[in-house]
């Protein structure tokens, strides 16, 4: 008889956790748990818990709804600036500690930087770095 029950218990748990909506949890006067999707007649109300039951499916969907979620213009535009500020600040370093600098120009060749060049070059990220990092 306490392996049916148990088995029916379980078995309801195990519907309940498929589908989205509320069960009702209570201890019998036999002293066994019982689950049901609807309240149990005869029971002291304060004995009763309601559960809030979410299936995978539901759990996924809300999941998915957060990272679908696009951000905000701000957000944005925040994230943007930020991103800016780290490439700011890193070539600022590559730029203070390297002696010799190279850069690829638009046609793909490698270009080695005078002394003015990578000045200049210098400044304008010291600008960036300002611009940016605020």
């Amino acid at each position: 008889m306490r392996i049916l029950l148990s088995s029916c218990v379980l078995c309801l748990a195990i519907s309940f956790s498929a589908q989205a909506g509320t069960a009702y949890k209570w201890v019998d006067e036999n002293g066994y748990t019982q689950i049901s999707q609807f309240p149990p007649e005869g029971v002291d109300p304060d004995k009763v818990t309601r559960v809030n039951v979410k299936g995978p499916r539901v759990q996924q969907q809300q999941e998915e709804a957060k990272e679908e979620t696009p951000p905000t213009p701000d957000e944005a535009f925040a994230k943007d600036v930020e991103e800016r500020c780290n490439k700011a600040k890193e070539n600022l370093a590559v730029l203070e500690k390297s002696k010799v600098v190279r850069l690829q120009d638009p046609d793909g060749k490698i270009k080695e930087l005078s002394e003015a060049e990578t000045k200049q070059q210098r400044d304008l990220a010291k600008k960036e770095v300002d611009l940016y990092c605020k």
